[in-house]
């Protein structure tokens, strides 16, 4: 029944057994959903634990001015990549201890922090951090010392 509306245009096949319904707008045509999205709905979905890819963590945080040119994400399920008309979204697995409270701004620095590594992951890194997040968020990142890998801990002890 869906090829019907795959083979229709109603429809969009990203993966098997995952369709993309885009919204049509006028003056456009049909825009299909963000990456984000896309992420979101995978994951209420599948349950799987899906979080921002360090890269464009670390661009969110202004850490750094390069734009990430492929959607990549970090999950917990296989790794996959999902084709729509005009883009691919990325799903890499990795290990369940480098997806520390995705979707939070604690995560988000922690997958920054651990993309950026202990070479250039500096005290001078979490002050631009620190002017960046709430107050709350940032004292929020020294809860999580103990799902910290041993490099980044030490260096919020530093701090």
């Amino acid at each position: 029944m869906l090829n019907r509306f795959v083979k229709a245009g109603e429809l969009n096949r990203a993966a098997r057994g995952v369709f993309v319904k885009p919204k049509h707008v006028s003056k456009v045509g049909a825009v299909m959903p963000s990456a984000e999205e896309i992420a979101a709905m995978l994951s209420q979905s599948t349950g799987e634990t899906i979080a921002v890819h360090g890269a464009e963590a670390a661009r969110q945080l202004q850490l750094t001015t390069q734009v990430p040119m492929r959607f990549v994400f970090y999950t917990s399920g296989n790794s996959r990549t999902l084709r729509m008309v005009n883009r691919s979204v990325t799903l890499k697995h990795v290990n369940p201890s480098r997806l520390v409270l995705p979707g939070t701004v604690s995560g988000l620095i922690f997958s920054a922090l651990y993309y950026l590594g202990k070479e250039h992951a500096t005290i001078e890194t979490l002050e631009k951090i620190k002017q960046r997040v709430s107050k709350k968020e940032f004292t929020a990142m020294f809860n999580l010392m103990d799902r910290m890998p041993a490099w980044m801990s030490d260096l919020f002890y530093r701090y």
